[in-house]
């Protein structure tokens, strides 16, 4: 069975890169900057590899969860660059107001 968790009006989404994608949580080789990938907050309840349709401002991306955002609240998620730019610049810094789905793993 596939159960789908939907987080509206989650708080705070912001970016995440460099080094803070080393060893990644999950397991798995280093992302890079431009995967679409996230961290989520253990919290969450967010299972690792999990698939999150993000959704702000008209636009969706698609990203896999393959880290643990240790000062993340449960709504929170971290987005490598090349995801967090599929939504807004990075000047923006934090998205507010985001929809989020998820597919766990």
């Amino acid at each position: 069975m596939l159960t789908i968790l939907l987080i509206s009006n989650a708080p705070l989404q912001t970016w995440y890169g460099g080094g803070q994608l080393d060893n990644p949580a999950c397991g798995g080789s280093r992302p890079s900057d431009n995967d679409l990938v996230v961290a989520a907050s253990e919290s969450s309840g967010i299972p690792c590899h999990s698939t999150v349709h993000i959704h702000y401002h008209g636009k969706m991306v698609s990203a896999k969860v393959v880290d643990r955002c240790a000062g993340c609240d449960a709504k929170w998620l971290d987005l490598t660059k090349g995801t967090f730019k599929k939504l807004a610049g990075l000047d923006v810094g934090e998205l507010h107001g985001v929809h989020i789905r998820v597919f766990p793993a």
